[in-house]
């Protein structure tokens, strides 16, 4: 992207729509996007109804870039956001909407 010089204001287009990241959230290059609304963990049934699909896949993407982010920190080079998410969503599908020690109902994620 060319810089605009001291007089000049950048040409604004359309927003492109934004996508998690490792590194927080940044901006997509729609021409080489296949299909912006893949989600490859479907919402679980025990959440149907209570959260609305988008904000389950941000949520599962938030919840595991924190755990990567804390296990890297203590030294386990080899966590992986895939691998998290895979295990979160896993617990999700296994808990049934109930809290494992409570056994209280879930409310969803937040």
């Amino acid at each position: 992207m060319l810089q605009p010089t001291s007089n000049e204001k950048p040409i604004q287009g359309a927003p492109r729509p934004l996508v998690a990241g490792a590194k927080g959230w940044r901006q997509m290059n729609v021409e080489n996007a296949v299909n912006l609304n893949y989600m490859p963990y479907a919402l679980p049934k025990c959440l149907v109804g209570r959260v609305v699909p988008e904000a389950y896949s941000r949520w599962l993407q938030r919840k595991a870039v924190a755990l990567v982010k804390r296990d890297r920190g203590r030294g386990n080079k080899s966590a992986t956001i895939s691998g998290y998410k895979q295990a979160i969503h896993k617990a999700v599908i296994a808990s049934a909407g109930c809290d494992a020690y409570t056994a209280k109902i879930l409310i969803g994620p937040s």
